[in-house]
């Protein structure tokens, strides 16, 4: 891995070793993709397209709880991370 200083900042080129994580184990992501759910079955509700799998009084709630959980999620992973993503 290489190793660029500058202005007294030691920056770390990423690469696909073991010090770097794939980026579908971050809970950054994972939270992000959550999140994204519930925007996403609250914009297909909001467009009037039927969610097959939920009542439509249930929508807003589900939409709003995969938004919460995937926000929380996401800071959790965000502070928790000690490597950095690769693709």
């Amino acid at each position: 891995m290489g190793i660029i200083v500058k202005n007294h900042a030691t920056i770390r080129l990423m690469s696909n070793d073991k010090e770097s994580k794939k980026w579908y184990t971050s809970k950054t992501l994972q939270g992000a993709a959550v999140a994204l759910i519930g925007s996403v079955l609250a914009i297909l509700t909001a467009v009037g397209i039927d969610v097959p799998f939920t009542a439509e009084s249930a929508t807003p709630i589900i939409s709003s709880v995969f938004a919460v959980v995937g926000f929380v999620y996401t800071i959790i992973g965000r502070f928790t991370a000690k490597k950095p993503v690769t693709l």
